[in-house]
Protein backbone atom coordinates (compact mmCIF):
# COMPACT_ATOMS: atom_id res chain seq x y z
CA UNK A 1 0.00 0.00 0.00
CA UNK A 2 1.33 3.87 -1.28
CA UNK A 3 2.51 5.68 2.40
CA UNK A 4 0.26 8.55 1.96
CA UNK A 5 -3.28 6.54 0.72
CA UNK A 6 -5.19 9.66 1.19
CA UNK A 7 -8.54 7.63 1.33
CA UNK A 8 -7.55 5.73 4.22
CA UNK A 9 -5.25 8.07 6.41
CA UNK A 10 -6.93 10.95 6.11
CA UNK A 11 -3.98 13.38 7.05
CA UNK A 12 -3.91 14.57 3.33
CA UNK A 13 -6.58 16.49 0.93
CA UNK A 14 -7.04 14.88 -2.02
CA UNK A 15 -6.30 16.51 -4.94
CA UNK A 16 -9.76 17.57 -7.11
CA UNK A 17 -8.07 18.42 -10.48
CA UNK A 18 -8.12 14.74 -11.26
CA UNK A 19 -11.37 12.61 -13.41
CA UNK A 20 -13.88 10.68 -11.33
CA UNK A 21 -15.77 8.16 -12.74
CA UNK A 22 -18.89 10.41 -12.24
CA UNK A 23 -16.94 12.64 -15.36
CA UNK A 24 -16.72 9.59 -17.02
CA UNK A 25 -20.52 8.52 -16.85
CA UNK A 26 -21.18 12.26 -17.39
CA UNK A 27 -19.37 12.65 -20.41
CA UNK A 28 -21.37 9.59 -21.74
CA UNK A 29 -24.48 11.14 -21.25
CA UNK A 30 -25.31 10.11 -17.35
CA UNK A 31 -27.14 12.86 -15.03
CA UNK A 32 -24.74 11.99 -12.67
CA UNK A 33 -27.09 12.76 -8.80
CA UNK A 34 -26.25 13.51 -5.37
CA UNK A 35 -28.86 13.49 -3.29
CA UNK A 36 -28.02 14.18 0.69
CA UNK A 37 -24.53 14.13 2.41
CA UNK A 38 -20.74 13.17 1.56
CA UNK A 39 -17.39 14.09 2.51
CA UNK A 40 -16.29 16.71 0.36
CA UNK A 41 -13.70 19.16 1.49
CA UNK A 42 -13.24 22.85 -0.15
CA UNK A 43 -15.35 24.78 -2.85
CA UNK A 44 -15.46 21.85 -5.05
CA UNK A 45 -18.85 19.97 -3.29
CA UNK A 46 -19.61 18.54 -7.06
CA UNK A 47 -16.47 16.01 -7.27
CA UNK A 48 -17.92 15.08 -11.14
CA UNK A 49 -21.94 15.14 -9.66
CA UNK A 50 -23.92 17.40 -12.30
CA UNK A 51 -26.90 17.51 -9.79
CA UNK A 52 -27.29 18.21 -6.29
CA UNK A 53 -31.32 17.58 -5.13
CA UNK A 54 -30.45 17.62 -1.37
CA UNK A 55 -28.26 19.19 1.20
CA UNK A 56 -25.74 18.01 2.99
CA UNK A 57 -26.03 18.89 6.94
CA UNK A 58 -22.90 18.44 8.48
CA UNK A 59 -19.89 19.81 6.36
CA UNK A 60 -19.25 23.51 6.78
CA UNK A 61 -16.60 23.42 4.11
CA UNK A 62 -19.75 25.10 1.39
CA UNK A 63 -20.83 28.24 2.81
CA UNK A 64 -19.27 28.04 6.24
CA UNK A 65 -20.84 26.80 10.05
CA UNK A 66 -23.22 30.24 9.13
CA UNK A 67 -24.43 27.95 6.55
CA UNK A 68 -25.11 24.69 8.81
CA UNK A 69 -26.46 27.04 11.67
CA UNK A 70 -28.97 29.00 9.93
CA UNK A 71 -29.93 25.32 8.15
CA UNK A 72 -30.49 23.29 11.02
CA UNK A 73 -31.45 26.26 13.81
CA UNK A 74 -31.49 25.33 17.05
CA UNK A 75 -30.36 21.92 16.23
CA UNK A 76 -27.62 22.76 14.63
CA UNK A 77 -25.58 21.58 17.69
CA UNK A 78 -27.61 17.40 17.87
CA UNK A 79 -25.20 15.75 15.76
CA UNK A 80 -22.06 15.97 17.33
CA UNK A 81 -20.92 14.85 21.04
CA UNK A 82 -21.69 18.24 22.44
CA UNK A 83 -25.17 18.79 21.72
CA UNK A 84 -26.34 14.60 21.33
CA UNK A 85 -27.44 14.04 24.87
CA UNK A 86 -30.18 16.14 23.87
CA UNK A 87 -31.79 13.81 21.59
CA UNK A 88 -29.88 10.23 22.20
CA UNK A 89 -31.83 7.66 22.61
CA UNK A 90 -35.12 6.11 21.60
CA UNK A 91 -37.26 7.74 18.93
CA UNK A 92 -36.97 10.25 16.42
CA UNK A 93 -33.97 12.69 16.35
CA UNK A 94 -32.91 15.22 13.89
CA UNK A 95 -30.59 12.80 11.48
CA UNK A 96 -33.12 10.91 11.25
CA UNK A 97 -35.33 13.33 10.16
CA UNK A 98 -32.74 14.97 7.52
CA UNK A 99 -32.50 11.09 6.60
CA UNK A 100 -36.25 11.20 5.94
CA UNK A 101 -36.07 14.50 4.04
CA UNK A 102 -32.98 12.46 1.39
CA UNK A 103 -34.75 9.29 0.84
CA UNK A 104 -37.84 11.30 0.03
CA UNK A 105 -36.27 13.91 -2.18
CA UNK A 106 -34.56 10.51 -4.16
CA UNK A 107 -37.62 8.92 -4.61
CA UNK A 108 -39.76 12.11 -6.01
CA UNK A 109 -36.04 12.83 -8.44
CA UNK A 110 -36.72 8.49 -9.33
CA UNK A 111 -40.42 9.10 -9.92
CA UNK A 112 -39.80 11.30 -12.57
CA UNK A 113 -39.03 11.02 -16.30
CA UNK A 114 -35.78 11.57 -17.28
CA UNK A 115 -34.09 11.79 -20.67
CA UNK A 116 -30.83 11.19 -19.63
CA UNK A 117 -29.38 7.89 -18.43
CA UNK A 118 -29.18 8.52 -14.56
CA UNK A 119 -26.91 7.38 -11.72
CA UNK A 120 -27.69 8.34 -8.33
CA UNK A 121 -25.51 8.25 -5.02
CA UNK A 122 -27.77 9.15 -1.94
CA UNK A 123 -25.64 9.89 0.96
CA UNK A 124 -27.49 9.35 4.73
CA UNK A 125 -26.45 10.34 7.89
CA UNK A 126 -27.49 7.46 9.34
CA UNK A 127 -25.68 5.12 10.76
CA UNK A 128 -23.64 7.46 12.45
CA UNK A 129 -22.63 8.78 15.76
CA UNK A 130 -25.02 9.45 17.69
CA UNK A 131 -26.80 6.66 17.23
CA UNK A 132 -30.72 6.31 17.42
CA UNK A 133 -33.48 4.30 17.33
CA UNK A 134 -37.22 4.21 16.77
CA UNK A 135 -38.07 2.09 19.71
CA UNK A 136 -40.03 4.63 22.47
CA UNK A 137 -37.83 5.40 25.37
CA UNK A 138 -38.75 7.95 28.32
CA UNK A 139 -37.93 11.20 26.79
CA UNK A 140 -38.67 9.98 23.17
CA UNK A 141 -41.87 12.42 22.65
CA UNK A 142 -39.60 15.69 23.53
CA UNK A 143 -36.65 13.96 20.51
CA UNK A 144 -39.72 13.07 18.17
CA UNK A 145 -40.85 16.70 18.60
CA UNK A 146 -37.61 18.26 18.26
CA UNK A 147 -36.86 15.77 14.67
CA UNK A 148 -40.26 16.31 13.53
CA UNK A 149 -39.92 20.34 14.06
CA UNK A 150 -36.50 20.38 12.13
CA UNK A 151 -37.68 18.16 9.11
CA UNK A 152 -40.32 20.95 8.69
CA UNK A 153 -38.04 23.82 8.61
CA UNK A 154 -35.65 21.60 6.59
CA UNK A 155 -38.16 21.03 3.94
CA UNK A 156 -39.82 24.38 3.96
CA UNK A 157 -36.60 25.66 3.25
CA UNK A 158 -35.60 23.51 0.26
CA UNK A 159 -39.01 23.94 -1.24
Amino acid sequence: MPARLLSLSQHHRTVNHHETVLDCLAARGYDTVLCGRMHFEGSDQRHGFTKRIAGDITNPECGGIQRVVSEMGDYYMTTGEMGAPMVIGGGMAPPLGYDYYVVQNALAYLRESHERLQCMVVGTYAPHFSYYNYKKAPAAALRSRIAEEYTRQFLSRKS
